[in-house]
């Protein structure tokens, strides 16, 4: 399951639509609003979700934080300034790799004039701490979400399997390079014996390097035959 976006108190359709738009861009479809301003639905979300307005139009509105959470195992809040309670701090980097599947997970955000204010960080397990130049904190919302969905979505195609990559068997390239080899010496490609072991090593490295594929090794012996048939 991937986490839930929720949106606590927006006061902007417009950052609603591009919230949704950059959840689209990373995977991630659960928005979840809590008392927005404006109230919903809302037409400028709709108007500026573009290609995402499926992600707008399956949020679902809640009166308070409470009950917006009251669903999920654990739940995180992002908030700009640190609030004067004991909570741990953690980067979206440090944190998105850590979180379980299996759980069901709410990531808040604030309004965007304040923040997310006492009541709501309470109900967090860590404070989300998106590191900014000093010199210009503000983050619009939108923008705070896209860096955490990012987050997410690389650590999830980092757990993906990646296929496995079909390399010739070391068998088979010692096949083709002994072919080689073979096609070398008839070529009296070695003039000076004692230099041979060094010139072989030479061309295996160049093959060995080329991480050489199944098919790849028989187009070479295939070659390899082709020369050989067209010399006799």
């Amino acid at each position: 399951m991937s986490p839930i976006i929720i949106l606590v108190h927006p006061q902007m359709g417009e950052n609603i639509g591009a919230t949704a738009r950059v959840m689209a861009n990373f995977g991630l479809s659960e928005l979840r609003l809590v008392a927005p301003r404006d109230g919903w639905p809302n037409f400028q979300a709709q108007a500026v979700a573009a290609h995402a307005t499926h992600i707008v139009d399956a949020a679902k509105v809640y009166g308070t934080t409470e009950e917006a959470v009251a669903d999920l195992e654990l739940v995180y809040g992002t908030c700009c300034r640190m609030r004067d309670m004991e909570k741990p701090v953690v980067t979206p980097r440090e944190l998105i790799p850590q979180l379980n599947p299996s759980i069901r997970t709410g990531i808040m955000f604030g309004p965007e004039r304040t923040g997310l204010e006492n009541p709501d960080m309470v109900r967090a397990a860590a404070h989300i701490f998106i590191p900014v130049n000093p010199e210009y904190q503000s983050l619009n919302l939108a923008q705070a979400v896209g860096v955490v969905a990012y987050e997410w979505f690389v650590s999830q195609r980092a757990a993906l399997p990646s296929n496995a990559e079909e390399l010739a068997t070391q068998e088979e390239v010692e096949g083709m390079l002994g072919h080689l080899e073979g096609l070398m010496t008839d070529a009296n490609f070695y003039q000076v014996p004692h230099k041979k072991p060094k010139m072989d090593q030479n061309v295996r490295n160049i093959f060995t390097r080329a991480r050489l594929k199944p098919q790849e090794v028989r187009s070479l012996r295939g070659i390899f035959k082709a020369i050989s048939s067209k010399k006799g």
